[in-house]
């Protein structure tokens, strides 16, 4: 980072209205009196608007979670450590790399061979198979969720192995015995194991780490806490916007109004709920909160020495308001190339026929697909390289490399809730879930 910039703000707008000097007689005066006093009550309401409108903008700014924090200086240090040792090569890889292991998982994952599942879920055991491995892949990327994001838990990837097989066993197992007991597809099975699978995920967890490890550090039990708030939300939000899809479907026009309303309050929610879980470790607010809940909605259908302290604060204040938006810039580009190389693939392979967005797809209509994603992947790029040039030009910032800094710093945060996410999203519709919004399961009659 190279030079400073002080910004100076004053302001001293004053207004004076000067009497009239024509004689009258008192009684005029007094006729008058009502009129001059109109200006100071219209003043008055004036000053009340405007100190309504303040509190309302300080609101609104205390729910953006760019406004949430600011960066340590031991997280400053590091920042300008990464850009003088990073080449401009490696933070471009860095960044185009990064989406690329999630994207094997599930390429692989959709390359498993699946049955009709009208031939019963006996027939389909390569499904049962693909289901258990996905699971496996999620509850990893779960404990590394809420175990990185505290120093005192040392989990092994062994540990980690087991306790997701426990919990897997479960949520197959839960699915498996519906599906052999009434129907298969279970109507939105895979919604459907996420509780009891949630429940023994967190009893192992607690187990795994022990009762000597907590006994041995006081504050843990309310720090993990904490991380299965997070966890919680991202449960939530993987069956409430499936829920919401189902009523959207179903409402009427006005009602679809006021649900699209709906939205940006669920989503302002979520986001700072996990802010606020995450806020004993300020500097991991922004990539926690970005790759919880932005990913999925991107995926889903901010004297002296007295002015020295207050720079510095601006500009700690200015580095995590510019991360934030960094990294939302790039999932909103990252993902929906993502997407497309997903779909692209996906076509190719014979699984395509079980989900209903490629199933009656044809050649030009996946073109059109493509093109609309290209076009919308370049307005993308295009405004993140404004707000590159943009921070460069006005305070020696680069929005590049401190993309980079952040995904490769919190490598295993960000992976793992890409790997979830991923895993979980691209192939919820896949006819052997069940999944169906509009509630006609045709499969049933």
């Amino acid at each position: 980072m190279s030079g400073k910039k002080q910004i100076k703000v004053a302001a001293g707008l004053g207004l004076e209205e000067p009497g009239p000097n024509s004689p009258d007689h008192s009684s005029q005066n007094n006729r008058n009196l009502p009129e001059q006093h109109q200006p100071a009550k219209s003043d008055l309401v004036i000053r009340k608007l405007l100190n309504f409108g303040r509190k309302l903008a300080a609101g609104y700014n205390k729910l953006q979670i760019s406004h949430r924090g600011m960066y340590s200086i031991e997280r400053l240090h590091a920042y300008q450590a990464y850009c003088d040792k990073t080449s401009t090569v490696r933070a471009i890889a860095v960044c185009v790399l990064t989406p690329v292991p999630s994207l094997l998982a599930i390429v692989l994952i959709e390359c498993f061979p699946l049955r009709d599942p009208l031939l019963g879920w006996e027939a389909n055991y390569m499904f049962w198979i693909r289901f258990y491995i996905s699971g496996v892949l999620i509850c990893i990327g779960l404990t590394y969720q809420a175990t990185d994001m505290v120093d005192r838990v040392k989990i092994s990837l062994l540990q980690r192995l087991v306790m997701s097989i426990v919990a897997m066993s479960i949520y197959v197992g839960t699915v498996m015995l519906v599906s052999y007991l009434w129907i298969f597809p279970v109507p939105f099975g895979i919604v459907l194991g996420i509780g009891p699978c949630f429940a023994v995920f967190l009893t192992a967890l607690i187990v795994t780490i022990g009762p000597t490890t907590f006994k041995a550090n006081p504050g843990l039990g309310d720090e993990l806490k904490l991380q299965f708030y997070v966890l919680a939300t991202e449960g939530a939000i993987s069956v409430i916007y499936p829920a919401f899809s189902c009523v959207y479907l179903r409402a009427s026009s006005t009602g679809r109004a006021g649900l699209v309303l709906l939205l940006p309050v669920i989503k302002i929610l979520t986001k700072n709920i996990v802010a606020w879980s995450s806020s004993h470790v300020e500097d991991c607010i922004p990539v926690v909160t970005v790759f919880s809940i932005e990913v999925f909605n991107a995926l889903h259908p901010q004297g002296a020495q007295e002015e020295n302290l207050e720079l510095i604060e601006g500009t700690l204040q200015l580095l995590f308001h510019c991360e934030y938006h960094a990294l939302v810039e790039y999932v909103e580009c990252a993902v929906p190339i993502l997407f497309g190389v997903y779909l692209t693939i996906l076509y190719q392979l014979p699984v395509h026929e079980y989900y209903p967005h490629t199933r009656d797809l044809e050649a030009g209509q996946l073109e059109g697909m493509l093109m609309s994603l290209s076009v919308y992947v370049t307005l993308e790029v295009l405004s993140f390289v404004g707000m590159h040039m943009a921070l460069k030009r006005k305070f020696h910032l680069s929005a590049l490399y401190q993309l980079a800094f952040v995904l490769e710093t919190h490598v295993v945060q960000l992976q793992s809730r890409m790997f979830v996410w991923i895993v979980f999203i691209l192939q919820f519709t896949l006819a052997h879930y069940g999944v169906d919004f509009t509630f006609q399961f045709a499969w049933l009659h």
